[in-house]
């Protein structure tokens, strides 16, 4: 990874490579794709697939079917920790990351097989999978019996939200509205 700062132009390739072999660029075409998602809103994505054989259709279909493993890699980001590694070399970074997923595919077997109680109560519960993934890594450090995993990952519930029937009202959407100092007269 390389840092370009905002001040440096980036209007050029180089011609040659440190080691003084030359650089043969390549085309890259790129469409962009708008596709409607509701009424009154659109997403653009940007592809290099061909356009005979994944029109604005199929793109939006893929793209649905992509949210899922977004929704992963943000869980695999935060709750997991694949936002920052402690390694530098490359062997090291592929074991951290596939250490991570294995933690990540047995918390999500562990939690898969629990159970959460129905209790009448006013909101719907489900595992808390930050605190289910500690368990599971404090049970892989050999902290937490076998016996007693299944039993602290149930412990911990989280109400599950529910989304709003309508949308929150807004006063103004003006971001730049004046401010009141008459608090300050007193």
């Amino acid at each position: 990874m390389k840092f370009i700062a905002h001040s440096s132009p980036f209007d050029f390739l180089p011609c040659k490579t440190k080691k003084n072999e030359k650089i043969e660029p390549y085309p890259l075409h790129i469409r962009l794709v708008c596709f409607k998602l509701s009424e009154n809103s659109y997403e653009t994505v940007a592809t290099n697939l061909d356009k005979s054989e994944f029109d604005s259709a199929a793109l939006k279909d893929l793209y649905a079917k992509r949210w899922g493993i977004e929704t992963s890699f943000r869980s695999l980001k935060f709750t997991v920790g694949l936002l920052y590694f402690h390694s530098k070399k490359t062997k090291l970074l592929l074991q951290e990351i596939f250490a991570k997923l294995i933690i990540y595919n047995f918390t999500q077997l562990i939690t898969s097989c629990i159970a959460v109680k129905k209790v009448t109560r006013k909101r719907v519960y489900q595992i808390n999978f930050a605190v289910a993934t500690q368990i599971c890594r404090k049970f892989f450090g050999k902290n937490v019996p076998v016996a007693e995993v299944e039993a602290c990952i149930a412990k911990n519930l989280t109400p599950m939200r529910n989304l709003p029937s309508n949308p929150r009202k807004r006063r103004n959407t003006n971001p730049r509205t004046d401010t009141s100092f008459f608090y300050r007269l007193a």
